[in-house]
């Protein structure tokens, strides 16, 4: 080994000793909140070395430089400490996007540029189906162009859920018409489009301190009728809006809005419904003489969306998985089918051996979010043709729900299984609000 070889060590800096400390102070911050005053002793060279507004105040004649004071008053005590330590020591912890908000706009406000891109940096990364549209707002406030990219995008991904938020009720203006007017606002279909921008007007009309009529309803929706696909929204569906209203913002030239679909980025948002496998108990194809095994019967207390599924069985090595045509279907109580997947064509993952057989596993994402209604019971089934010999080769373990409790940005969903689950170890729901559809009078 070289005697020469550098080493890097950290230490402790000058920062760190005079951060909080009256040695050697000449200047005091001053924060005022909720009735009280909370003061920081401060150095003058340091809060003018880390931000040009502060050396503006305290090298000219300004009130701070008079009276050795800078006080604050739209920030906590709490934000102001993270702030002062970060110009002190170069270190900054965000530990909720709350934080980070409140940090950036405080080093927006004193223009500490490499303050502000960290904490912009943190809420690209924290971006919720709660917090996107505050986010956004804050991005167009403070032209953030990272930040305001990615909230945009996640947004009008997300919308069919993000909409059902407190967040997209107080948007503002401007943030509402960047998401009506593109084409890619992921909607369940146009008519909830109409309703989600009633309610954000009536909402609207709150804020302005304007009585809660019609006429004023209407004139905080005016603005944005222009971008509503009216063709697609059934006349007696949306009576609310008067006819010369609709003839006049109607524009045949608008771009369709893309399908409804299940977005990439929403899969590190769903919520997990788990069931645990019960370890020797299976339901064996040999046992059943029907034409579908019924892998989950389920409810829901509340609205939700069913964006996916994971399901486990045990097939034997030496055979295909699904020598006959086979389907993975979704339907109601009512044998309404709403969906159907080819068990050949998905994707199954082979796992540990055991013996002659294998277990695989299969993750599924469906094509568009599936509305579960609370007041419905559905069914998650196998079914396949002929008697039986198509799914000879395939054991699926016996599962239980692990909990009916499920917790989502948007609150809780009470989950409920009903019988028997055979293969289903996860489901992946999202809170959804109630139909709206219909945007009428009433």
């Amino acid at each position: 080994m070289s005697l020469s070889s550098s080493v890097s060590v950290v230490g402790v800096g000058a920062g760190h000793h005079l951060f909080f400390s009256e040695r050697d102070s000449d200047v005091s911050v001053r924060v005022e909140w909720d009735g009280g005053a909370v003061r920081f002793p401060s150095h003058a060279l340091v809060l003018g070395t880390m931000s040009d507004v502060f050396r503006t105040m305290l090298d000219t004649d300004m009130l701070e430089r008079r009276e050795k004071m800078i006080t604050i008053t739209d920030s906590s005590p709490r934000t102001v400490k993270h702030f002062l330590r970060y110009l002190y020591t170069g270190l900054v912890e965000f530990t909720t996007w709350e934080d980070a908000s409140s940090i950036l706009q405080i080093s927006h406000k004193y223009s500490v540029q490499p303050l502000t891109l960290l904490a912009e940096s943190f809420l690209s990364n924290a971006l919720s189906l709660s917090n996107v549209c505050a986010l956004l707002d804050l991005a167009r406030t403070y032209s953030l162009s990272t930040l305001r990219r990615q909230a945009l995008v996640f947004l009008l991904d997300t919308g069919f859920v993000a909409s059902a938020s407190e967040g997209f009720f107080e948007l503002k203006p401007t943030s509402l018409d960047l998401v009506l007017s593109n084409e890619r606002f992921n909607a369940e279909d146009e008519g909830s489009v109409l309703s989600v921008l009633r309610e954000w007007a009536v909402c609207e009309c709150s804020r302005r301190c304007v009585p809660l009529s019609e006429t004023n309803v209407l004139g905080a929706m005016e603005p944005f009728l222009k971008y509503i696909r009216w063709t697609q929204i059934p006349e007696s569906q949306r009576t609310f809006v008067p006819r010369q209203l609709v003839d006049k913002h109607r524009n045949p030239q608008l771009d369709p809005r893309r399908p409804f679909h299940v977005p990439p980025a929403i899969q590190y948002h769903v919520s997990l419904v788990k069931f645990v496998v019960e370890l020797g108990a299976y339901h064996s194809s040999y046992e059943n003489r029907g034409s579908h095994l019924t892998c989950l019967k389920f409810g829901v207390s509340n609205h939700a969306f069913l964006v996916g599924f994971r399901i486990i069985g045990l097939f034997r090595i030496s055979s295909c998985l699904f020598p006959g045509p086979s389907c993975l279907a979704l339907s109601k109580e009512d044998n309404k089918v709403f969906l159907q997947f080819n068990l050949n064509s998905l994707t199954w993952t082979k796992g540990s051996t055991v013996g002659r057989d294998a277990w695989r596993e299969m993750i599924a994402y469906l094509p568009f979010p599936v509305r579960i209604d609370p007041f419905g019971t559905y069914n998650l089934s196998i079914r396949y043709s002929g008697r039986g010999k198509e799914l000879l080769t395939a054991k699926w373990p016996r599962t239980r729900l692990d909990s009916e409790v499920v917790n989502t940005d948007l609150g809780v969903i009470n989950f409920r299984a009903y019988g028997p689950c055979f293969g289903v170890t996860q489901l992946f729901l999202l809170p959804a609000p109630p139909y709206r559809s219909v945007c009428n009078d009433d």
